[in-house]
């Protein structure tokens, strides 16, 4: 992305607005100093990235009623200055007599705790952990500093579930004091931070609000000579080749987010044994075979080898990116394949350590489950079924063949994360596409009119862990499906069918309603609900709304190769 100054960014931000995409999201910012650039370079950063928000702005220095009447969709992000509680409190600190810190002190503490109630039902909360730094110099050691440690030290024990706390210490120590502070209009007009400041701020929480659309990255396509290893293997064989502590650095990464569920591929034009060699052999590797899911080690174009890689693990595009130190290879990838994103290793080889973080940054999601762990060996597996489909002459006797197994699970709160994190990651089989972070799963999880049903699969391969899910709500006199999804790499095996079953079958409600909405990845269950049973009642701007009285329900004939966990045949 070209970097723009704050005029170009404003004049290219009105012409993206004239396209008139819906957005997707909702972000109120509060804060007590003037603000309102950061409003626009965010909102140009997250429509350049394809997400399309309505963001605005709180009244100035009026955080605690802003927070009173907040939608709840709405994401929000505060701006919460100490030096500015008070007016000039970063000097007046060091003037007040006796008890009267302590005192004021408790006082933000009491506000922050109005805040915290207020905004305790929002998807997710963005607070900036206080700091005294550009008045460093003015107020060394001051009880200034001392009630800045003393109010974040309350603020990390104290803050609720669906808070985000931002820290800008690394932003400050990487980009310099100087560049990202305005003191002068500070003191003339409360505006404390530098357009510069704001352009690495909104690259920093923009990882998180891809992360709250579903926008995730799930794989990880690397090269190997000049990328996993300095020089070329096809001519300086394995021990020519050099792996100094620049490319460990990037590989110990790469290994830590294998640990957290990111699918870690190859993709290299050499030869496969020497590949092998290295990966075997090389004592100062430490990315080894089982943290890879697939190889492509050929001659065949990269950007056609990301397309056989994502057919193979049934995945778009878009989660996808890709690592390479040849130029053309990334050009290549960013023209014919739009869709993943690009990295090009830097020319420098001190600066590469770095691109880790921005690694990290791209596959940045807010929960973890313990499925994380186990999502190359599941994938691995899924590999493996496919391998053993093409040995049968039908579907049905190779469905038969997998002894399939499903438990379904009912409000289980140890599945929390887990639960959360699939309305966050699901795209294809999900019927609304709704997204809830764990403090929604868990205020939904203690209410007496919503059910949260997981789906656990497995069979002769293996265990696919929790892969589906269902919400219902109790509304009246009828049930309502608010949430239906299955991960893609269950699909094709009719589970779906027979887990809608066993839910209509465990509703209480003599009437369930259901609805379909439409996004660019899901048209694959555009009709799913019709094929099930019930019947259409609207359509509208392709959101259909359904309904089904159980009475009329016709159940299917069993699946005879699926049985529940309680052994019997569904």
């Amino acid at each position: 992305m070209k970097e723009l100054k704050y005029f170009e960014m404003v004049k290219a931000l009105s012409l993206m607005k004239e396209k008139g995409d819906e957005p997707v999201l909702k972000i109120k910012i509060l804060s007590n100093i003037i603000v309102h650039q950061f409003c626009d370079i965010l909102d140009y950063y997250l429509r350049s990235s394809g997400i399309a928000c309505d963001i605005s702005v709180g009244n100035y220095d009026n955080i605690i009623q802003d927070s009173s009447g907040i939608h709840k969709d709405e994401i929000v992000i505060i701006f919460w200055e100490a030096a500015n509680t008070i007016d000039g409190f970063h000097y007046l600190a060091n003037t007040m007599a006796g008890g009267a810190l302590p005192g004021y002190s408790k006082k933000v503490r009491d506000e922050m705790r109005w805040v915290f109630d207020s905004l305790r039902f929002q998807k997710k909360v963005f607070m900036n952990v206080f700091h005294a730094m550009p008045f460093d110099d003015m107020i060394r050691l001051s009880p200034y500093e001392l009630f800045v440690k003393d109010l974040n030290k309350w603020l990390y024990a104290n803050q609720p579930d669906n808070f985000m706390l931002v820290d800008l210490t690394k932003i400050f120590a990487r980009h310099g004091i100087e560049k990202l502070f305005d003191l002068r209009n500070f003191f003339s007009s409360k505006s404390l931070y530098s357009v510069e400041f704001y352009k690495l701020y909104s690259q920093r929480v923009i990882p998180m609000i891809k992360a709250l659309t579903g926008r995730v990255k799930k794989v990880l396509v690397v090269d190997c000579d000049n990328t996993l290893w300095q020089g070329i293997v096809g001519e300086d064989g394995k021990d020519g080749i050099r792996i100094s502590q620049p490319y460990r650095v990037v590989q110990s990464n790469i290994v830590e987010l294998n640990s957290q569920g990111i699918l870690i591929c190859l993709c290299s034009k050499n030869n496969p044994g020497d590949v092998e060699d290295v990966l075997q052999n090389h004592p100062d590797m430490i990315l080894g075979e089982e943290h890879i899911i697939i190889k492509k080690v050929n001659w065949t174009d990269k950007a056609s080898n990301i397309c056989s890689i994502a057919e193979e693990l049934n995945l778009g595009l878009s989660s996808f990116v890709f690592l390479d130190d040849s130029p053309f290879e990334v050009n290549l990838v960013r023209e014919q394949l739009p869709e993943v994103t690009a990295l090009q290793v830097p020319g420098k080889l001190r600066e590469y350590p770095l691109l880790a973080g921005k690694l990290h940054d791209l596959f940045f999601r807010f929960e973890s489950s313990l499925e994380d762990g186990k999502k190359t060996r599941q994938y691995r597996e899924q590999l493996s079924r496919e391998s053993f489909k093409k040995t049968f002459s039908s579907v049905e006797d190779y469905l038969k063949s997998l002894e399939i197994n499903l438990t379904i699970e009912k409000n289980k709160k140890a599945l929390l994360a887990r639960m959360a994190q699939m309305t966050q990651k699901t795209n294809q089989f999900n019927l609304t596409t709704i997204r809830y972070s764990e403090q929604d799963v868990e205020n939904m999880l203690d209410s007496e009119n919503v059910d949260i049903f997981t789906l656990s699969v497995k069979d002769k391969f293996g265990d696919s862990g929790v892969t589906g899910l269902a919400i219902f709500k109790t509304i009246g006199e009828y049930n309502e499906i608010d949430t239906l999804l299955l991960s893609c790499r269950i699909l094709g095996r009719n589970i779906e069918l027979v887990f809608i079953n066993e839910l209509i079958k465990t509703v209480e409600k003599p009437l369930i309603k259901s609805r379909y909405v439409p996004t660019p990845k899901n048209m694959q269950v555009c009709e799913f609900y019709e094929q099930v049973g019930f019947r259409l009642l609207t359509t509208q701007n392709g959101i259909k709304e359904y309904e089904l009285r159980k009475s009329e329900y016709i159940y299917p004939n069993p699946i005879d190769y699926i049985k529940l966990a309680n052994g019997r045949e569904n």
